[in-house]
C-alpha cells in the first residue's frame, strides 16, 4: 500500500494505520477516512480528507456514508479506539474498548484481524495492570488467557486443544461453550478418554459442582463488565459471547 505525506495520521502515526489497514484489508482511502473519523471529523469532512472523488458536498456526504458503513473502516475505528486508550482514561473507557474489540474478534472470519484484535486485548490488559486494576502478581493471568480464548470464534476448542481439559481455569464456561461449537463434543470426548480414571473422576466432580471456581470466575468476568450472577452464562456462551451488553437476565 503506497501512501503520501500530506495526510495527518494523528497520534497513532502512519505506520500504525498502514499496518492495521493491511490486516483488515482496507484501501488507502479507507485508512485515511478512518483516521479522520477517529480524529473527530464528520463523514463528509473525512471523505474530503481521504480524497474520495466527488464534485460537491452531496457527493462527499454519499461517499462518506458508504465508507463509514464498510466493515474495514469500522474495524479500523474499533482498533484505533483500543490502541488510543491509556492509563489516564476512566475504567469504563477501557471496558468499552475491550467490549468492542472482543466483539470484532468474535465476529471476524479473517485470521489477520483476529490476531490484531487479540494483541489489542492484551494491550488493554496491560493498561489495567499499569493502573493497578489487574496486577501481575495476583495469580490470575492464566485465567485471563483462557477468558481471551473464549471471546474468540471457536476459542473454547482452540484452548482445550492447546491446554487440555484437566486443568481448565474457567471449566464451566469453557465446557459450556465447547459443547456448542462445531466438533466440540468430539474434541471433549477424545481428550476425556486420554485422562486416567482419577483425573476423569475429579473432572466429573468439578463439572457437577456449580459452585466450583465461582468466586474467581466472578472476578475474571467482572474485569470485562460481565456479572455472572446476573446473567445466564450458558445461554450467553451459546450466543458465542455476542457482546458484553447483550445479556440474558436471570428470571
Amino acid at each position: 500500500m503506497t501512501t503520501d505525506d500530506t495526510c495527518d495520521w494523528g497520534p497513532l502515526g502512519k505506520d500504525w494505520w498502514m499496518e492495521n489497514a493491511e490486516a483488515v484489508h482496507a484501501t488507502l482511502n479507507q485508512a485515511k477516512f478512518a483516521c479522520a473519523r477517529h480524529s473527530g471529523a464528520t463523514r463528509t469532512k473525512a471523505a474530503e480528507l481521504a480524497q474520495y472523488s466527488a464534485t460537491d458536498n452531496q457527493g462527499l456526504r454519499t461517499a462518506g456514508s458508504r465508507a463509514d458503513d464498510t466493515k474495514a473502516v469500522q474495524d479500523l475505528l474499533t482498533m484505533a479506539s483500543a490502541a488510543a486508550v491509556s492509563t489516564t482514561d476512566a475504567p469504563y473507557t477501557v471496558a468499552e474498548a475491550r467490549q468492542k474489540i472482543g466483539r470484532m474478534v468474535k465476529t471476524s472470519l479473517d485470521p489477520s484481524t483476529v490476531i490484531k484484535g487479540t494483541e489489542l486485548l492484551a494491550r488493554l490488559d496491560q493498561v489495567d495492570r499499569d493502573r493497578g486494576q489487574t496486577p501481575d502478581d495476583d495469580g490470575l493471568n492464566a485465567w485471563r488467557i483462557e477468558r481471551h480464548f473464549l471471546l474468540q470464534h471457536n476459542g473454547a476448542a482452540a484452548y482445550v486443544l492447546m491446554h487440555g481439559i484437566a486443568n481448565c481455569h474457567l471449566l464451566h464456561d469453557t465446557y459450556s461453550l465447547l459443547m456448542q461449537q462445531e466438533f466440540g463434543p468430539e474434541i471433549w470426548s477424545r481428550l476425556y478418554a486420554r485422562l486416567n480414571d482419577g483425573a476423569r473422576e475429579q473432572l466429573d466432580r468439578f463439572l457437577s459442582d456449580p459452585k466450583y471456581q465461582v468466586e474467581v470466575r466472578k472476578t475474571i468476568w467482572a474485569e470485562i463488565d460481565i456479572d455472572i450472577a446476573a446473567v445466564d452464562m450458558q445461554q450467553h456462551l451459546r450466543a458465542r459471547m455476542n457482546g458484553h451488553k447483550e445479556m440474558v437476565p436471570h428470571t
